[in-house]
């Protein structure tokens, strides 16, 4: 069973699409920022990350760059969530990356994650 960590700052986002998730055979786990994500990662292994790009304290860009310096040998991998555009879009760009628009479509996620997971 793939494990995913969901991380976004809207609580009723974070809980429906947790749900959702769930019921796909998936166990999920989630986190409100960033900090709380790390806290997450330095305890469990996590095939898949789903981030929000901006959020308090540790936005999706800086979590992003802190799991590949922590978790090198087992970095999972990372898609972006974001509802921005323009700079704070470009500034969230990392090289392989997925980036999804928000608002998501609960298919479009997941086709997203299948796809991601069937590439590791």
């Amino acid at each position: 069973m793939n494990r995913i960590l969901i991380v976004d700052d809207e609580a009723m986002l974070l809980e429906t699409m947790a749900a959702s998730l769930s019921r796909d055979d998936y166990a999920i786990d989630t986190a409100q920022d960033g900090a709380q994500a790390l806290r997450l990662l330095d305890v469990y292994r996590y095939d898949l990350v789903l981030s929000d790009v901006r959020m308090p304290e540790l936005d999706g860009p800086q979590l992003y760059d802190a799991i590949k310096t922590r978790h090198q040998t087992t970095m999972p991998a990372v898609v972006f969530m974001t509802g921005h555009a323009g700079d704070s879009l470009h500034r969230a760009l990392r090289p392989g990356v997925l980036v999804l628009q928000k608002p998501l479509s609960l298919t479009a996620l997941r086709e997203t994650i299948e796809r991601v997971l069937a590439t590791r």
